[in-house]
């Protein structure tokens, strides 16, 4: 089908066996439909599973407790963020509910603000990671996670350049000190029909960025 969503197998390019092909075929399919899923990327299963797990551990504590990593001083997407108390649609100017979910929220792991020091604009953007320890293993896991997508990232930045026929390590230089964020979320039931009411209304999920 014309339309169908292709999934490309990238190893042949991270093992070096046919690097061509599967260019080509990352950049057809950006070019017919903008989409694509991937296999062989080499993110080991037990990382995301251990990231989902202690995930759910640290949802599972008192709000009390997860409070503990709220950032203070200005909104920043780092450390734990409660139920309602966030809403994606407050920054496209709506008047809607607040987005029923919490979030824990991670930033770049290595420290760049010292580089950025010049620019008092970057401080919310590379402010320091708060790391939960409790339950024990969430902060490994959630380190671990990121690093592995982070890694995942710069394998597909070297895929899209030699799809755009420019050198492999193309986009290297501008992804040295990326402030990407990884967000985990928790959609707990709700109960109230209100507040289902409310959580239907239309927005644009982010989860990784």
């Amino acid at each position: 089908m014309s339309g169908s969503i292709p999934a490309i197998d990238i190893a042949p390019f991270l093992d070096g066996r046919d690097k061509p092909s599967v260019a080509r075929a990352v950049a057809e399919a950006c070019e017919r439909i903008g989409f694509l899923v991937l296999s062989g990327h080499g993110l080991d299963p037990a990382v995301v599973d251990r990231a989902f797990e202690r995930s759910r551990a640290f949802f599972d504590l008192p709000r009390a407790e997860k409070d503990r990593w709220h950032p203070t001083g200005p909104s920043r997407q780092r450390g734990f963020h409660g139920f309602a108390t966030r809403g994606l649609a407050y920054t496209l100017g709506e008047d809607a509910p607040p987005d029923l979910r919490e979030t824990f929220f991670l930033g770049p792991v290595d420290d760049h603000r010292e580089h950025f020091a010049y620019l008092p604009e970057a401080a919310n953007a590379y402010a320091p990671n708060i790391y939960p320890d409790a339950p024990a293993g969430t902060a490994e896991a959630l380190v671990g996670i990121y690093r592995a997508y982070e890694r995942l990232s710069a394998d597909l930045l070297r895929i899209f350049a030699v799809a755009l026929d420019q050198p492999e390590d193309w986009f290297a230089g501008f992804i040295g000190r990326h402030f990407s964020i990884l967000s985990s979320h928790h959609y707990p039931a709700l109960r109230d029909c209100r507040s289902r009411a409310s959580s239907a209304r239309a927005r644009t999920p982010i989860s990784a960025r």
